[in-house]
């Protein structure tokens, strides 16, 4: 048991994670039961992306008396790779609470906050995350999209503006960014991103509403098959029947 405990304490020590957990997991089916035992197993056991075991071992830290960030931390962040959304926020919250300055922590609670329609708080985090790093164009993307349901369209044109300058080809970036500029009456700008975004997403009723009113504030002939498709689609928008209407009119 101890000669199986103090190699594994060592490997971890060196980030020889999956050596780490073998020699752990032996010292406590031995009958090891320290903190710093269940503590770097559970590390260990989540560096290696085997996320139940971590949050297991994690949790018998904590109960044996652990109270430090990482194990806050690494359980959070495991839980959050689990799916178990309101458990992580909470150790997450935790971790940072206690001085965590984690890029991969901040992003999944921002992730979590906005899977809750919290905003400002996507953003708080969100802002700590870019802080660390400033190369995810995922996280730029989604707080564009927390400001823009904050009402702060300026800030939320630069957001997406960063992510398709990370990535050039972010379908999801260019479509909201043609959404925040269509309602903008930016119809030029919202043709071009949508039109972008429309090859990889495709025809969506909200597409084709979208493309087929700016393509008839420009003049552009396709605006009468768009708006034809879009109320074939099921689209409930005056605005649409009224253009179609004054192009068959014109026609």
């Amino acid at each position: 048991k101890e000669v199986n405990k103090m190699l594994g304490l060592s490997l971890a020590q060196d980030k020889e994670y999956k050596t780490a957990s073998f020699a752990l997991a032996s010292a406590v089916s031995m009958g090891a039961s320290e903190k710093e035992v269940f503590e770097n197993l559970g590390i260990a056991y989540y560096q290696t992306k085997e996320y139940a075991s971590a949050i297991e071992s994690l949790s018998r830290a904590i109960n044996a008396g652990t109270s430090s960030k990482e194990v806050y931390l690494y359980r959070g962040n495991a839980l959050f790779n689990q799916k178990d959304f309101d458990k992580a926020a909470v150790d997450l919250e935790k971790a940072i609470s206690l001085g965590v300055n984690d890029f991969e922590a901040s992003k999944n609670l921002g992730d979590i906050k906005f899977l809750k329609n919290d905003f400002a708080g996507v953003i708080k985090n969100y802002d700590k995350a870019i802080a660390l790093s400033a190369q995810d164009p995922v996280i730029f993307n989604n707080r564009g999209k927390a400001k823009q349901n904050l009402k702060d369209q300026a800030g939320a044109l630069a957001d997406y503006d960063k992510a398709i300058a990370l990535k050039a080809d972010y379908t999801k970036a260019y479509a909201n960014r043609g959404a925040l500029r269509f309602a903008s009456a930016d119809y030029k700008g919202a043709i071009e991103d949508l039109t972008r975004a429309r090859k990889a997403e495709g025809d969506s009723p909200e597409m084709l509403r979208m493309l087929g009113v700016s393509k008839y504030m420009v003049k552009d002939a396709e605006a009468k098959a768009l708006l034809e498709n879009a109320l074939k689609a099921g689209v409930k928008d005056g605005k649409v029947s009224l253009y179609l209407g004054l192009l068959r009119y014109d026609a």
